[in-house]
């Protein structure tokens, strides 16, 4: 999430960023115009990915959007091997985008196979992950991209589109709000960097911002990956306990295997519906 002072200056920059090369910002011309025209009338209204995000306001006039793109399959059309590209969100069709401003986080690239931000316009317009005839492949339901960037606008309803690929292609499909920004952060002062392989290792995380509004999250989930993988909820459905302060915490403990040293990734999940709204991780080495 950027800071405030940080992201006024961004925000200031994108009537540049509109104005810059085709490296920047993907302009679509007239020609391109047709052959999206003729995509979007051959388009189902059927497609297997689905997108959330969140808002969280940041002070100032400006808002932080958390987006999700998933596989979920909840139309059954999809089979392994098919791909997307030329993702756009808050897409808008010969109109301007409802995040126009829109200045995606650097810090959240690449994103799949893309690894800039740009922009869209014509009959589709909005913030597009570039380049735009890279594609996704996703392996198995479940799997999903995530990135954010800050805005002026604030809205709870968005479109977006996957113009290119083998599969069900979205045209100006709904995206899911997800209500408030929900922050999770794992205290690094709590926690070593090392640990010897047979111990006990905890450390304590707050989940905070939103994350304590009934409803904004069912589930919390660890995830421990590395040469010894691992994956369990914390809290799950009715055992989440809702704190009624702004910040839950909590104490997450692994036990470490005899047999286990390498290097780990371990990673703190906040979920609603099956979607990560918000995560932090560290690494730890086992030795």
């Amino acid at each position: 999430m950027y800071h405030p002072s940080i992201a006024r200056a961004t925000v200031a920059l994108i009537s540049m960023l509109m104005v810059c090369p085709r490296g920047w910002a993907a302009q679509v011309t007239r020609a391109e115009d047709q052959v999206i025209r003729s995509r979007a009338r051959q388009a189902m209204a059927a497609t297997p990915l689905r997108m959330d995000f969140t808002v969280t306001e940041l002070g100032d006039g400006l808002y932080d959007y958390e987006f999700v793109l998933k596989l979920d399959n909840h139309d059954s059309s999809w089979e392994p091997g098919q791909s997307w590209g030329w993702v756009i969100a808050a897409d808008a069709q010969e109109s301007d985008s409802p995040l126009a401003d829109f200045v995606g986080d650097p810090a959240d690239l690449p994103i799949g196979p893309w690894d800039t931000y740009t922009v869209s316009m014509g009959y589709h317009n909005g913030p597009t992950l570039w380049h735009v005839l890279d594609e996704w492949s996703p392996v198995e339901e479940g799997d999903l991209l995530t990135w954010s960037g800050i805005s002026s606008h604030y809205t709870e309803e968005l479109l977006f589109s996957t113009l290119v690929g083998n599969g069900e292609l979205a045209t100006f499909e709904p995206m899911h709000f997800m209500g408030s920004g929900c922050e999770l952060d794992i205290a690094a002062s709590d926690h070593a960097d090392s640990a010897p392989p047979g111990s006990q290792f905890a450390f304590r995380f707050d989940v905070s911002n939103g994350c304590d509004e009934e409803g904004t999250f069912d589930a919390i989930m660890l995830e421990v990956t590395g040469s010894i993988g691992m994956s369990r909820a914390l809290y799950h459905g009715a055992d989440v306990i809702l704190g009624t302060a702004s910040t839950v915490g909590s104490v997450a403990s692994l036990s470490v295997p005899p047999s286990a040293e390498g290097e780990y990734t371990v990673k703190i999940s906040v979920e609603r519906d099956g979607v990560a709204i918000a995560t932090d991780q560290f690494h730890l080495l086992i030795e």
